[in-house]
């Protein structure tokens, strides 16, 4: 793995991580703005990929708000969700990379050589019309 795939890595786990980091934050106008996707954060593993109903009610109290982590597994649980999608998102980004540079380089390479081919062209033209 690339120094760059590293990189990419924990910007992608910051970014989906930034709604405990910033609504754990002192201030109380980022915790408001950052409550509705702070509880995201911890029901998409918990309710719709049904974690909080596999792991059992000691670990998680379901309520209105949505599944509630009770226990230091649960929040483990969560948060390895988390870098597994993270993990994800970085093999996705390479891959797209790749595939860009790897276009971007044919298409180069093709006019490339189709410039090469005209400039070939126009000399022997030129050497003819001289004759």
């Amino acid at each position: 793995m690339k120094l760059q795939h590293i990189k990419i890595f924990f910007i992608w786990l910051v970014l989906v991580n930034l709604p405990p980091l910033l609504c754990s934050t002192g201030s109380d106008f980022l915790h408001l703005v950052f409550f509705l996707p702070y509880l995201f954060w911890i029901n998409i593993p918990g309710l719709w990929l049904g974690l909080a109903i596999v792991v059992g009610q000691p670990h998680y109290d379901i309520q209105e708000f949505g599944a509630l982590p009770q226990t230091p597994l649960a929040w483990i649980l969560i948060a390895l969700f988390w870098i597994l999608i993270a993990i994800a998102l970085t093999a996705l980004t390479a891959r797209v990379s790749k595939l860009v540079c790897y276009k971007r380089k044919k298409r180069h390479s093709t006019n490339s050589a189709q410039t090469q081919n005209k400039a070939q062209k126009s000399n022997l033209d030129g050497e003819h019309s001289v004759d």
